[in-house]
């Protein structure tokens, strides 16, 4: 849970070289894989990896209607085409993306959320 300690050392994680744990072990509901990001000891933000299959407007929709309107924002370059929404509020940051590679966001894309706690 966001705000709460963990270890580094904690069991079925992985600790990665830039100082972020990996869950080892699913499932994970439907994201691929789980990534947690610590600060003094605590949980700072959680960043699940969702499937390329994952019907990105069907979720946006659901997170919509759970947490009410979000911000939502399309950047386009010439490297690809990067989808944002975020919904916040004083205690905790969720933020839902998407980015597609090539012009025009024609490629194959990565799909991922963060969940941030803004409290600690």
């Amino acid at each position: 849970r966001l705000g709460e300690p963990l270890a580094l050392r904690t069991p079925r994680t992985v600790a990665l070289p830039d100082g972020r744990l990996r869950f080892a072990e699913g499932p994970f509901g439907d994201a691929d894989s789980v990534y947690v990001q610590l600060a003094a000891g605590r949980v700072a933000v959680l960043t699940f990896i969702y499937p390329r299959s994952k019907r990105v407007d069907a979720a946006l929709a659901s997170y919509d209607s759970s947490l009410g309107s979000g911000s939502h924002a399309v950047t386009d370059s010439a490297g690809g085409r990067l989808e944002r929404s975020v919904w916040q509020d004083s205690l905790t940051r969720f933020e839902f993306s998407r980015l597609t590679s090539g012009a025009g966001g024609a490629g194959t894309p990565r799909i991922w959320s963060m969940l941030v706690d803004r409290a600690h």
